[in-house]
């Protein structure tokens, strides 16, 4: 460890016991205890996003369902066949 940071980190654990407090939406809490139970839900699950060292993770980008259905995609063609349809008529004309 570099001397500089050995002596901040020497420092710190001679100032004292870490303080901790809460703050959610402008509301202070003295700990976790303090928080009503739907705000204390709320931030163990942010917690719970937050894993190695402080990264927020990402998922592995695996869909379990596809994006549009079948239906949906039948209705994508035909609205895209129906516009290049009247682009072709549109085109005759001229």
């Amino acid at each position: 460890m570099p001397p500089e940071v050995r002596i901040a980190y020497e420092k710190a654990l001679h100032d004292g016991a870490v303080k901790k407090r809460f703050v959610f939406n402008g509301e202070q809490f003295a700990n976790e205890d303090a928080m009503p139970a739907d705000i204390r839900k709320l931030c163990d699950d942010v917690m719970g996003v937050i894993e190695n060292n402080g990264e927020v993770t990402i998922p592995n980008g695996k869909r379990s369902e596809p994006l549009l259905t079948k239906r949906e995609l039948a209705v994508v063609a035909l609205c895209a066949g129906g516009i290049v349809a009247l682009i072709l008529a549109r085109l005759a004309m001229s």
